[in-house]
């Protein structure tokens, strides 16, 4: 690709993503306390903290949860512990103003065997709920105060000593151990803007975020693993890294291309089975299994699927909008990975509205193979409604309601369908 040619595509990506609206939520950060008070029996509690928008209530996770920075069971930790206050308290913006990050606790003695394995399958669970919802609601509208990104949700890497007096930290890249600062402050992302107080509360699609808890219970808790839930948690690891912001390569093209490719694995390990494995086949045919009421977005098209088939039959398949937008999905992904030429008409499709990027859509089929997988939908009602029974006639009607906000506007919304 030229100079000019590549200067442009890349301008053209920019703008695209830089028309999008950012989302007013502060980063989340995480916190490791490793000693605490013992309670009024002499148990000892630990706790892993982390920072996240100020919540009105905790998320609980049978043990663990996500409680917000004026939680009362941390007020202990912030008496005992300096290093713990410190990271507590010493958040600010890039103007001074104070952060309040929220913390991951857990009970100690815990039941859990792999308790940090645990914590890390919460927080994707709460992260992805959160931010497909996000997607979901603020696609293709003027303003966004939503979580849409998974940086939101990191851990921040410095913890506390066993003495309270230091920061610790151990990664593949660095191990090291100092003084806690009297003057300490941390800042969040400087790309990722910091919230208004009315605007940073998450808010997770409570029908995926119960179904999601629903399976880390039975791998967690309950020891009752069934067959999909290693690879739906699996999956939810791989979004939440797609969920990033795409910049980590500083280049518009390689960061569009990663990211698709992300996310064409997350929702590859959702469709695999074990003796079929998983391919574009799996893939919509996972997709085909979630309802889709809207005319327009159920609307099918003939489609190359497989242009090396030698039958046609095997060559073209009938794909709704939903299927359709995966294929380019995939197509962008393949052309990203095999080292093709990279076009933007690859990462903004035609089809789509003005400022929407392919990749801005696909937390949305990610969202409905999550929902195909989890979510059991009610059958489109073909009986008329004076026969139905009350307790169906306030099942219908409370669908026919909620149709505002559904997934399917969601796809209106973002193209030209």
């Amino acid at each position: 690709m030229s100079t000019s040619k590549s200067k442009n595509v890349a301008f053209v990506l920019r703008h695209s993503f830089v028309i999008r609206r950012s989302c007013f939520v502060i980063r989340l950060f995480s916190i490791i306390v490793s000693e605490l008070p013992k309670t009024a029996t002499g148990k000892v509690q630990k706790y892993v903290l982390r920072g996240k928008p100020a919540i009105s209530k905790p998320f609980e996770f049978d043990g663990i949860a996500f409680a917000s920075n004026i939680d009362e069971r941390l007020a202990a930790i912030r008496k005992s512990n300096a290093a713990a206050r410190s990271l507590l308290d010493g958040f600010r913006d890039t103007g001074g103003t104070r952060l309040k990050p929220a913390a991951a606790i857990y009970r100690f003695p815990s039941a859990i065997p792999t308790l940090w394995e645990a914590i890390a399958d919460a927080r994707n669970c709460l992260a992805l709920a959160c931010i497909l919802n996000g997607w979901k609601t603020s696609i293709g509208e003027l303003n966004n105060f939503l979580i849409r990104y998974s940086d939101y949700f990191d851990f921040y890497r410095r913890w506390p000593s066993e003495n309270g007096n230091d920061f610790c930290y151990q990664g593949p890249s660095l191990e090291i151990r100092m003084r806690v600062p009297s003057n300490f402050t941390a800042q969040p992302y400087a790309y990722i803007l910091p919230s208004q107080k009315m605007f940073d509360r998450p808010e997770p699609d409570e029908r995926i975020f119960g179904a999601l808890r629903t399976v880390w219970r039975r791998v967690h808790i309950l020891q009752k693993v069934q067959p999909a839930d290693y690879r739906q948690l699996r999956s939810l690891s791989v979004a939440y890294e797609a969920c990033r912001v795409p910049q980590a390569m500083d280049n518009p093209l390689y960061d569009h291309g990663k990211h698709c490719s992300f996310w064409v694995a997350a929702i590859e390990a959702l469709a695999h089975r074990a003796r079929k494995g998983s391919g574009p086949t799996q893939v919509l045919d996972l997709l085909e299994r979630r309802e889709i009421r809207d005319r327009r977005v159920r609307r099918r098209r003939f489609t190359l699927v497989n242009k090396w088939a030698t039958k046609k039959i095997k060559r073209f398949r009938l794909l709704n909008l939903v299927q359709r937008l995966y294929k380019r999905l995939y197509d962008s992904r393949n052309a990203f990975l095999h080292g093709n030429k990279l076009r933007i008409k690859l990462f903004v499709p035609p089809g789509l509205k003005e400022g929407v990027r392919l990749l801005d859509v696909a937390p949305l089929l990610y969202l409905t193979a999550l929902e195909a997988e989890l979510v059991p939908h009610q059958p489109v009602v073909a009986t008329p409604l004076k026969k139905l029974s009350p307790a169906k006639l306030r099942t219908v009607i409370k669908s026919c309601l909620s149709r505002d906000n559904t997934l399917e506007d969601a796809f209106r919304r973002a193209t030209d369908s």
